[in-house]
């Protein structure tokens, strides 16, 4: 995951994504590497690619905080209001059932209560909007 996590850091998206299915072939932490994949995805401009692979990582791990986050923002980013406001509402459930000083898998240093709060940010912003 580390090389993963560089090679994106320094912008080399087409050389993470190939880490990821590489590493997906060999049956890796499908959870992570799928999350990962959508975030690849998604600075690629590739959004219903990465929605998807968001969506594969939330469901093989129900309790992904920042999975179910990040596919809250990219279905908003999609037009997708509704479905958006779901799965950011999901990561801010699953953020309070932690204790607020804790640290988020993939959320590099990110607490559950930071992400309760960006959470909350999102659905008002998003309240009532068309």
């Amino acid at each position: 995951m580390d090389d993963i996590r560089r090679l994106a850091d320094e912008g080399r998206l087409a050389e993470a994504e190939a880490a990821c299915r590489t590493a997906l072939e060999r049956g890796a932490d499908q959870a992570v590497l799928y999350f990962y994949m959508g975030l690849v995805e998604q600075g690629q401009g590739r959004l219903a690619e990465a929605e998807e692979s968001l969506r594969k990582a939330a469901y093989l791990d129900g309790q992904f905080v920042m999975a179910h986050y990040h596919l809250g923002l990219v279905r908003l980013d999609r037009g997708r209001r509704e479905s958006g406001r779901r799965a950011l509402s999901a990561a801010a459930r699953l953020a309070a059932s932690l204790s607020p000083t804790a640290r988020l898998c993939e959320g590099e240093g990110l607490t559950a209560g930071d992400l309760r709060e960006l959470a909350r940010l999102q659905l008002d912003a998003t309240a009532g909007a068309r």
